[in-house]
């Protein structure tokens, strides 16, 4: 008996013993606190106020973390392919650190949609990431070298870390995003050196103004760094950000930045003058001011070539009052409205009324602003720019519709536009010398100073230049250029988002060089005979 009692008493010490462990030292706790639904999640977050969660899966799913507070709680993610939502307010999410599903990661896609508030946000695994940012986030910290893509609606800038094992990590931010690199050395000229390659840093050096107005100036730079247009024309892409994603990673890889689509109003026409040359004439007229940036590109295997873009499309108008400005100018090959190549060739974009177009027969996708800087970039001739324009499906940004006027060293000039009275919108280019905000195909159905629903408006800008060129039959050249374009000039008119001339340009493409005037100031004319 006393045998028996010794053994029981044991016994008893040792269940004692263990009764008195942590819950969540056991293997069972461990096991109730990963989850692979939503429903699990729920029922554990009624029973856990701190330590740690695992959301384990590696399907295609939906998971939600409910409104409250889970400040206490590190949630640990491995879903590869899921679809995380967060209204709570947590302390810490960690993507890939429980190793179970890491091998799966490789062409993952895993969503963190954030609407409450996350004071740091881990990501320890190499994979593609999306955040859809509504909400608060603290911190991001990369510890792998992830592809990070942030869109949403938040206007708080991001504050993200860099781990040097994650050096090699792409991060497009379309909302505001400060980016620190960890690196060995730790001067700011390091740092710079850690987002910008020397080509780069050598774009943004090369930015000068090159006016001194009150406020809208234009300025000039000239682009040293290599890209690839094919990155810019991917299969499937008719979402206006992912075009600005794919702008953002192609001009500035691994930078957060915030940039909008580009619209465009304006008149457009082509010159044959009785000087022996060929002119292309453009209005670029929009409701809201904008400084210009002119733009020279050389590309590795493409045509030299000049072009302007809105600065106010970048979401500034002085390059130089932030660094973020001035890194921002680095998409700015990549939003130009017009521009001429050393070829000659001239193209400016022009808005319509009608529905924005979107081709889906499986080509690579074409969008507005990369069109015009594949036909500078690969066209020598008109015709050549409208067979290469056929190799695409063409996807109108901004909620808009537009059409395109080309021409080149001989003065084939012609309207590229898309009919928008049949479901397939097939491509239609139609030979004309001038013209505005309405369709090329559909003009004798466009009256002058009326806006047609569906094929624009513009007819009477269209017509005074028509008449200014007549009047100088004979006699035409640089100078009838000019008031064939002051003609159709436009002042600020709230109501009309094709109205404010911004700049006129006048393209000499038989010398390739280019004059130059910045809203109506028709007395300060800028002359460029810098060719590339």
């Amino acid at each position: 008996m006393k045998k028996f009692r010794m053994i029981f008493a044991i016994i008893m010490a040792t269940v004692l013993l263990f009764a008195d462990l942590p819950v969540a030292a056991s293997a069972k706790s461990l096991l109730v606190n990963e989850v692979s639904t939503t429903r699990e999640l729920k029922a554990v977050l009624k029973e856990v106020t701190e330590g740690r969660i695992n959301i384990v899966t590696g399907s295609r799913t939906k998971i939600k973390i409910p409104v409250g507070d889970y400040s206490k709680i590190d949630f640990l993610v491995d879903a590869p392919k899921a679809t995380i939502s967060n209204r709570g307010r947590i302390k810490s999410l960690t993507v890939g650190e429980t190793g179970v599903l890491t091998a799966k990661y490789g062409d993952g896609g895993l969503t963190i949609k954030n609407y409450g508030e996350i004071t740091t946000l881990k990501v320890k695994v190499k994979t593609n990431l999306t955040i859809a940012q509504d909400g608060t986030i603290g911190t991001i910290k990369l510890y792998d070298p992830a592809n990070l893509n942030i869109k949403g609606s938040s206007t708080e800038q991001l504050k993200i870390t860099v781990k040097k094992a994650a050096k090699d990590a792409k991060i497009v931010s379309s909302v505001p995003a400060k980016i620190k690199r960890k690196t060995d050395k730790k001067s700011a000229e390091d740092d710079a050196q850690s987002l910008f390659s020397a080509e780069r840093l050598q774009t943004m050096a090369s930015i000068k103004k090159l006016t001194d107005y009150d406020e809208l100036n234009i300025y000039t730079m000239e682009v040293f760094y290599d890209y690839n247009l094919d990155n810019l024309t991917p299969v499937g892409m008719y979402d206006n950000q992912a075009m600005l994603n794919t702008i953002l990673e192609e001009a500035m890889p691994g930078v957060g930045a915030n940039i909008t689509a580009p619209q465009y109003g304006c008149s457009a026409f082509t010159l044959k003058a009785d000087d022996g040359k060929v002119y292309m004439g453009r209005n670029y007229d929009f409701r809201f001011d904008s400084s210009a940036m002119q733009v020279y590109c050389h590309p590795k295997d493409g045509y030299a070539s000049v072009g302007y873009a809105a600065l106010d499309n970048l979401g500034f108008n002085d390059p130089f009052a932030s660094s973020a400005n001035t890194a921002a100018c680095l998409a700015a090959p990549f939003v130009c409205l017009d521009g001429m190549n050393e070829k000659g060739v001239s193209i400016a974009v022009l808005t319509l009324s009608s529905e924005p177009t979107a081709q889906k027969t499986g080509k690579p996708v074409l969008a507005t602003p990369i069109l015009i800087r594949v036909v500078r970039d690969r066209a020598a001739t008109t015709k050549e720019a409208i067979d290469l324009i056929a190799q695409y499906d063409c996807f109108a940004t901004s909620g808009r519709d537009y059409h395109y006027y080309i021409t080149d060293a001989s003065g084939d000039g012609v309207v590229v536009e898309w009919d928008c009275e049949k479901a397939d919108r097939p491509m239609v280019v139609t030979p004309l010398r001038t013209i505005t905000n309405y369709y090329a195909m559909y003009e004798d159905q466009v009256e002058p100073y009326k806006v047609h629903e569906k094929y624009g408006r513009g007819r009477e800008r269209r017509d005074h230049i028509e008449e200014t060129i007549e009047a100088a039959a004979g006699n035409t050249s640089l100078t009838t250029a000019w008031d064939a374009a002051k003609s159709a000039s436009q002042k600020p008119d709230p109501t009309s988002i094709v109205s404010n001339t911004q700049w006129t340009v006048i393209y000499n493409n038989t010398d390739k060089t280019h004059e130059f005037v910045l809203h109506r100031n028709w007395d300060d004319v800028f002359k460029f005979d810098k060719l590339w």
